[in-house]
């Protein structure tokens, strides 16, 4: 009897051990927020600077394709502007680190056309940043999206 105890223990903490909950975190665990000039003059290009911040206390590896940030721009209203040479791109394959309560941007040659942007009418319009990326631990990986809250900017 005291041997089938101790075996029926013994396995469950085995199968405690092997599903140890080294789960992915929640996409709350981190935030996007950019900067962006307060104003800027119409039809003039100005940058979008964008950030993902890990609020855990561990570190996570991600991957992501050069357009991990990318940008919406609204009216007044509520409506899309339209950004001129918008580009779709469809990758992974950039691998870094989001380390604890330090932000995180990625900037190359080809990722200044997802930063760079331009407003052509005079008006006030709000500015919100999304991240896309994929975070892995071992063998498990999840997509995250994530979006800003928005940003006014006035274009004279």
């Amino acid at each position: 009897m005291i041997r089938n105890l101790t075996f029926v223990v013994l396995l469950l903490i085995l199968l405690c051990g092997c599903n140890s909950n080294e789960t992915l975190p929640e996409d709350s665990v981190f935030s996007v927020d950019f900067e962006i000039p307060a104003q800027a003059a119409a039809g003039q290009a100005f940058d979008a600077k964008a950030f993902i911040t890990n609020g855990s206390r561990k570190e996570w590896s991600i991957s992501h394709g050069v357009d991990v940030f990318t940008f919406e721009i609204r009216n007044r209203e509520g409506q899309l502007v339209e950004q001129k040479g918008t580009v779709v791109v469809i990758s992974l394959g950039i691998s870094s680190k989001l380390v604890p309560k330090k932000p995180y941007s990625y900037t190359d040659d080809h990722s200044e056309q997802f930063r760079r942007l331009s407003i052509s009418k005079p008006g006030h319009y709000f500015i919100t940043a999304k991240a896309n990326f994929r975070i892995e631990e071992k063998d498990t990986q999840r997509d995250i999206s994530l979006t800003s809250k928005p940003k006014e900017i006035i274009i004279e």
